[in-house]
């Protein structure tokens, strides 16, 4: 008992520090973001914490795997490195009894990543949006983008070919109002400057070398040719959260994924009654077979509809249980390179999700393509290693 004890607290210790490294990693990415949010874009601190919180289920989903891999390599290298197994078996110490501990431990821990997984994952998805589209109608310039359409400044319709964000400097502006305002209608500029008045809470758009066309009350359009004009444009400056019930499939619960797939199902099945009875009517073998491809063809979308409810569900329940999958494979990894150097881990570690990712997003794109189910989709890459851990480890125990 006093040996399991030893080996768990020697597990545990690679395990988190795993975590905390491979998090921080991972959220890298969002530091720059929620940095420029905080910096340039003069959001609370609060909201940018909120913001990193909501990003955590995300990356812990992913990472655990690979932390009870490394863990696993770690712990077990180090116990065979320093000939701690060897001294076992002399003992008469079955090797079973100490690689029996953590995976326990990994199993109720996977039980519980599932919820995790198919719940909060989803939750945070979901939030994480939400809150992020309330900042952008707030602080409209979070999402200025040159090349696209944007509507956040109504009644005005903006758009900017090019946009230097240090400088503000832009190029090949339109500006136009919805239908139903107030003169101009339309503006072109083929540079200008863009300012934000915070305290103000409006934007100053200097237009240079453009046209504006006016609508005359006889409905008659009049050109006004400018070197220069100013159009101020106000923002909403308040964080307003709305309540929304759009979920896109990453953002949906096991609840909401399987009510959807029990719904595709009806569908699925009303038309394949109807393309049955469509083969015994009696018309004209030419229509008849016109209407039959139709709703084959649109059998077959619903198919790949339900594939891709399924495969989301199967993804974050498959990343659930393979931190069980990486640790039995970890644990016979470190067995058999006998090192225990939590750096050499690290790079086993991250070299193996690496191949496991690219084979996940292989797979995945097969599903997404209706060639493979879904759950042999997302299964396969899980537990591919499996078999060869399994081989390794009953050979290390039989030793």
């Amino acid at each position: 008992m006093i040996i399991q004890k030893q080996v768990i607290k020697e597990y545990l210790f690679p395990l988190i520090f795993s975590v905390v490294v491979l998090t921080f990693i991972m959220l890298m990415d969002r530091m720059f973001i929620l940095a420029d949010f905080l910096i340039k874009k003069g959001i609370k601190i609060n909201i940018v914490l909120e913001i990193a919180l909501y990003s955590l289920p995300y990356v812990l989903g992913y990472i655990l795997p690979v932390a009870s891999l490394i863990a696993g390599i770690s712990t077990f290298g180090r116990l065979s490195q320093d000939n701690e197994i060897i001294a076992l078996k002399v003992s008469g110490i079955n090797i079973t009894k100490i690689i029996k501990i953590p995976i326990l431990f990994m199993i109720f821990l996977s039980i519980f990543m599932c919820f995790f997984n198919n719940f909060l994952w989803p939750e945070s998805e979901f939030r994480i949006r939400n809150l992020l589209t309330d900042l952008a109608r707030k602080k409209p310039q979070i999402k200025i983008r040159e090349g696209i359409f944007f509507e956040d400044f109504s009644p005005y319709v903006i758009y900017i070919g090019y946009l230097e964000e240090k400088t503000g400097k832009m190029q090949d502006i339109l500006i136009f109002k919805k239908e139903g305002e107030i003169n101009p209608l339309f503006i072109f500029a083929q540079e200008g400057i863009l300012k934000e008045e915070e305290k103000e809470n409006y934007f100053t758009f200097l237009l240079k070398n453009g046209k504006a066309y006016h609508l005359e009350k006889d409905g008659k359009a009049r050109e006004i040719i400018f070197e220069t004009t100013t159009i101020n444009i106000p923002y909403d400056d308040e964080l307003i959260r709305r309540e929304r019930t759009y979920r896109s499939i990453r953002e949906m619960n096991a609840i909401q994924l399987f009510k959807n797939i029990k719904e595709v199902d009806s569908e699925i099945k009303d038309l394949k009654k109807k393309i049955k009875d469509l083969k015994k009517e009696k018309i004209n073998e030419e229509v008849k077979l016109i209407k039959i491809k139709e709703e084959e063809t649109k059998l077959k979308y619903k198919i790949r509809e339900r594939e891709r409810f399924l495969l989301e569900f199967h993804k974050k329940t498959a990343l659930a249980f393979a931190n069980i999958f990486f640790l039995i494979f970890g644990i016979a990894l470190g067995l058999i390179i006998k090192k225990g150097s939590i750096g050499i881990s690290f790079i086993f570690g991250l070299v193996y999700f690496a191949f496991y990712y690219i084979l996940l997003l292989l797979f995945e794109e097969m599903v997404l393509r209706g060639k493979i189910l879904a759950f042999f989709g997302i299964w396969l890459p899980t537990v591919i290693n499996f078999p060869f851990a399994f081989y390794f480890l009953y050979k290390k125990i039989r030793e």
